[in-house]
């Protein structure tokens, strides 16, 4: 088939996903966000790859601004419309798009649809939950309406698209409250690509670098947006002054982060370093840090943590214990999680873990043993394929009755969807 596989964020595991589709001979459109500031996968195309793909941005030519904000919104809906004419260009059979905000997944919907194409909504965050958490402590009250459009627009989306796949079964008890069919429902939790970050020595170029190859690490690697507090490790680097702290990152949280720096001298902020150097970068660590508000826990599942598996070393996390990634480093007893809040607990983990090397081999062992069970990207795309085949399925009678696509609304704003 003919397929557009759009991620906002350009992730590494849906690159993979889209190669993965292109060896099995789909004709595959890859689209990402180019302007918004994420730990991206391999977004472009390198030698050997499936004669059947195609990767390309879409850009603003602008930065993406912080979420819940007019300018934001205004950038949103033009994303979306670039992105509905690459759909109405390329003319799938199926589109299935990730980690995309209401407004132009609205844009990308409505060309699917337009051109009797299929759509599968890949439902990575609960986005009217997310931006009520951002607002309420800003607003208070006045939250409310925002995101109860939010709201009202994210479910008509899901009722909508020909087949959804939330990430997490946490995600289910929200679509049946919306009342929207199970039938058309696959449960995939996302993955890391196992030939993308492999396990390797501490001692590598990368550490050599930064002087870290001597000493024991904390490392943070990812985005420390509004839903991380970054208290976590300003209390690590203050409480366990002989290891060093790195916060590989962007987003809100390393500005605080960057002025802690200048009076903590084990602590280390740097931006997000190439794709190439990621598993460099992660093996450095001695354990590796995730952090999740308790707050965020209900609508977002971090997936550094399935990158952290990956590249099997410990994992100490300051996360809920009812979230997905959460979940996940208690099966594979990867290491250990605490509640968000719980400080005194966090250190005394942190410490027991690095004074313990036998502790943190056993656990990095774990962590890559479950990554390599759960990871396979045979079995992931077996399960994709078939629900862009149901999606594929499910358009038929709108195919039969789409004629005019050139007069289809291009806006959101003319459909039923607002």
């Amino acid at each position: 088939m003919r397929l557009v596989l759009h991620d906002f964020g350009g992730y590494a595991f849906s690159a993979q996903l889209a190669r993965a589709m292109a060896a099995r001979d789909h004709n595959v459109l890859y689209l990402y966000g180019r302007a918004f500031n994420t730990p991206r996968g391999r977004v472009t195309l390198g030698s050997n790859e499936p004669p059947m793909l195609s990767m390309a941005p879409i850009d603003l030519h602008d930065t993406f601004r912080g979420r819940a904000s007019l300018r934001r919104l205004i950038q949103e809906r033009r994303y979306g419309r670039i992105l509905s004419e690459r759909v109405r260009t390329f003319r799938p059979d199926v589109v299935i798009s990730a980690n995309c905000p209401p407004d132009a997944q609205a844009h990308a919907l409505q060309a699917a649809h337009a051109i009797g194409a299929g759509f599968v909504y890949w439902w990575q965050d609960r986005y009217s939950d997310a931006v009520e958490g951002l607002l309420a402590p800003r607003l208070g009250w006045a939250a409310r309406p925002i995101a109860a459009r939010f709201r009202r627009l994210e479910r008509r989306l899901l009722e909508q698209s020909d087949w959804i796949v939330p990430v997490a079964p946490d995600f289910l008890a929200l679509l049946r409250q919306w009342r929207i069919p199970q039938a058309r429902v696959s449960v995939i939790p996302n993955w890391a690509p196992l030939d993308e970050v492999t396990p390797l020595p501490k001692r590598n170029a990368w550490s050599d670098r930064h002087g870290l190859t001597d000493r024991p690490v904390f490392l943070y690697a990812g985005t420390l947006g509004r839903k991380h507090d970054p208290a976590p490790l300003l209390e690590l680097a203050a409480s366990v002054p002989e290891a060093a702290v790195v916060v590989v990152a962007e987003g809100a949280g390393t500005a605080k982060l960057r002025e802690a720096a200048a009076k903590l001298t084990n602590l280390l902020v740097l931006p997000m370093q190439p794709v190439t150097e990621l598993p460099e970068v992660l093996a450095t660590a001695d354990v590796l840090v995730a952090i999740l508000d308790a707050d965020a826990s209900t609508f977002s599942v971090p997936s550094k943590v399935l990158t952290y598996l990956s590249a099997g070393r410990p994992i100490l996390a300051s996360v809920p214990e009812a979230n997905g990634a959460a979940k996940a480093i208690i099966e594979a007893e990867a290491g250990v999680v605490v509640e968000p809040g719980g400080t005194r607990e966090f250190v005394q983990a942190a410490r027991r873990l690095i004074g313990d090397a036998d502790l943190r081999a056993a656990a990095g062992r774990r962590a890559r043993d479950y990554a390599e069970r759960t990871f396979g990207i045979k079995a992931i795309a077996d399960r994709f394929e078939s629900v862009l085949q149901a999606a594929c399925t499910a358009t038929q009678p709108r195919v039969a009755a789409a004629t005019d696509t050139a007069s289809a609304p291009t806006d959101p704003r003319e459909s039923s969807l607002e």
